[in-house]
């Protein structure tokens, strides 16, 4: 019931009629009608080695250098991944050091985990962030995790393979690698400071590891029901979430039930522009849409 949770007020693009609170919308002449069986988990990784080195100052908090919006239709086990660009420019609520809400001020969307305490607000205020960006679509739960539980993760698989997509550090272009320890979290986090698109590269090298990682679990949990929450567990010293192991029982139990993860992942799409001081994310409003009908809302027909 809490992943199915559907009591948000959607929005929609000014040429969008919008009906019931976004249960339906009518786009291009066809109505569409959200699908209730959809459930989302915002998953973050966050660019701090510990959730207990939180600081008390609202703003010092750490950023959300990875932000992934797990789409999944619990009815057919199709599933999309969402990056969204850390440099998403955004709505993004700011709060005073001693936790008082200030003002709302478009800036990069990685910023939204800076205010609050580093682990359960942070995530919240993150959440939010996501939210408005996606007009509001229902994320039920989040799962942030931290510099050392990439490392722990993937040697809890017994490391992952992925073929890199660019030449970066030691790692060249095309070549196969078997990721243990360290070198999973320099893969998944290493980018070219001096490059405009250095992000949007380090998230083609995500997806190459996300996509190895998650056919590695899945293979394993059809060996092992249990796996799935085995790796929830291990991943507690490392996480802050709202999910539990009998989220995480259904949601593995509904991939199953469905032959597998019918995986997708995707990209919110956009334009780069290089800001006054950082580099800049501006969705493509038309297209960031025609994704969300495709992902949450399906065709209705009176």
């Amino acid at each position: 019931k809490e992943l199915l949770d559907n009591t948000n007020i959607i929005s929609a693009p000014s040429n969008v009629v919008v009906q019931n609170g976004g249960q339906y919308v009518v786009y291009n002449g066809q109505t569409y009608e959200f699908n209730k069986n959809m459930t989302s988990i915002l998953c973050m990784g966050i660019d701090k080695s510990s959730f207990d080195g939180a600081s008390d100052i609202k703003g010092e908090n750490g950023q959300a250098d990875v932000l992934i919006l797990v789409a999944m239709d619990t009815s057919t086990g199709e599933t999309k991944l969402i990056n969204i660009s850390r440099d998403t420019m955004t709505d993004v609520a700011v709060y005073s050091a001693s936790g008082y809400y200030v003002e709302t001020v478009k800036e990069q969307i990685c910023l939204s985990y800076a205010y609050g305490d580093g682990k359960e607000s942070s995530c919240a205020n993150t959440v939010t962030a996501v939210e408005r960006l996606f007009y509001n679509i229902p994320i039920n739960s989040y799962f942030a995790l931290d510099l050392d539980g990439i490392s722990a993760l993937n040697d809890a698989v017994g490391g992952v393979d992925v073929v890199s997509p660019e030449t970066i550090g030691d790692f060249k272009e095309g070549e196969s690698y078997h990721l243990e320890g360290q070198n999973a979290e320099t893969f998944v986090r290493s980018r070219d400071m001096e490059s405009i698109d250095a992000n949007s590269k380090r998230m083609q090298r995500q997806q190459v590891y996300l996509d190895s990682f998650m056919n590695t679990v899945l293979a394993q949990t059809k060996n092992d029901i249990t796996t799935p929450v085995s790796l929830f567990n291990a991943s507690a010293p490392y996480s802050c979430t709202n999910l539990n192991p009998s989220k995480i029982c259904y949601l593995s139990q509904n991939m199953l039930s469905h032959n597998g993860m019918n995986m997708t992942m995707i990209s919110v799409p956009g334009e780069l522009k290089k800001g006054e001081v950082y580099t800049e994310f501006y969705v493509n409003e038309d297209e960031f849409y025609k994704l969300i009908l495709d992902t949450y809302y399906k065709p209705y027909n009176a």
